[in-house]
């Protein structure tokens, strides 16, 4: 772009200036100027004024910025030109040195006018003051900017505090573990526990009586064969004297515990006897207990009972199957 030109732009762009300032003191100052005067209902040389300064404007940014960049090519180039030039003049006065015979003259750099570095500096300067007033509109992003690293900044902290929280719950989990598996060993412990260490149950114990810490109950397995004839549900005159120590036993110590009475029989079905099933004989012979222990005075309403037929087994053996038992709930 000439010099000629480029005074051209910036008598536009004055111009356009000029008519943007004569605009808006009209629009300021007259009360007879209508605020939609783009849209041409009024008067048409504020109009024309805008237009012609936005327009003189604008080819005066884009002027600027190829003339800029442009000379800065030419800077770079002269540096290097000039860095060229120092060798070559470094070189020649070296090879001088050397070589007295040959005459100055004769290897001297060919001079050319060239534009000084000082006036590019100059206007260097003036370009890109006239590039960061029109380029004022991007303080804008400046702020997104800061914004964007204030919201970094938060979300590093939110991190660190959820990482220290995260170890926190580690070393939280790992106490609970260690307390759990002391609890286990404690729980496990008192489940192996002989029946007779246990409070209470050391009476019925002696009547083969097993105590359950989990379910809280104290549990008196009788042999059905030593209560019963095979196939019978009425009690032997042998069977009595045992159930009359059980039922004094908990007279004296389980006064008011609920007593459960559960029969149980083999997996044999019914073929001889009278009894339907093998869940009627359990249940009949559960009532036969029952209802002697009430003859012994225990009191019908803490007792109940209960047949199971023979899906509660014990072990493989029939014998051992076949059974009545009387439940103490302790609570």
């Amino acid at each position: 772009m000439s010099w000629r030109k480029f005074k051209l732009y910036t008598k536009l762009g004055g111009l356009g200036l000029a008519g943007l300032v004569i605009l808006v003191l009209l629009v300021q100052n007259s009360q007879k100027v209508s605020i939609n005067f783009l849209f041409w209902e009024t008067r048409r040389l504020p109009m024309f004024l805008f237009i012609l300064s936005v327009m003189g404007f604008g080819v005066l940014v884009y002027k600027v910025r190829t003339h800029l960049t442009k000379l800065i090519r030419q800077v770079r180039q002269m540096r290097r030109d000039e860095a060229i030039r120092l060798k070559l003049k470094e070189q020649l006065r070296t090879d001088a040195q050397a070589k007295p015979e040959i005459p100055s003259g004769s290897g001297g750099e060919k001079q050319g006018r060239r534009p000084t570095m000082k006036g590019m500096q100059v206007w260097l300067v003036v370009l890109l003051g006239i590039l960061i007033a029109a380029g004022a509109g991007c303080q804008p992003w400046q702020k997104k900017y800061e914004t964007c690293m204030q919201e970094k900044d938060n979300l590093e902290g939110l991190f660190a505090s959820t990482q220290q929280s995260l170890q926190d719950c580690t070393v939280e989990r790992d106490r609970l573990a260690g307390q759990m598996s002391t609890l286990q060993q404690e729980l496990s412990s008192a489940r192996s526990r002989p029946a007779a260490a246990t409070p209470g149950a050391g009476d019925l114990a002696s009547e083969g009586g097993i105590y359950d810490p989990r379910k809280g109950t104290i549990t008196v397995p009788l042999a059905s064969d030593l209560l019963f004839d095979s196939g019978k549900a009425v009690l032997k005159s042998a069977s009595k004297t045992k159930l009359n120590r059980i039922a004094g036993i908990i007279q004296s110590k389980y006064a008011g515990k609920e007593i459960g009475v559960v029969g149980h029989t083999d997996s044999d079905p019914i073929r001889k006897s009278s009894w339907k099933d093998n869940w009627e004989l359990s249940c009949e012979r559960a009532l036969a207990v029952t209802r002697y222990l009430v003859e012994q005075g225990i009191p019908a309403k803490q007792l109940s009972a209960a047949g199971r037929s023979e899906y509660h087994p014990l072990t493989a053996n029939k014998a051992d199957n076949r059974r009545v038992e009387i439940v103490v709930h302790m609570f």
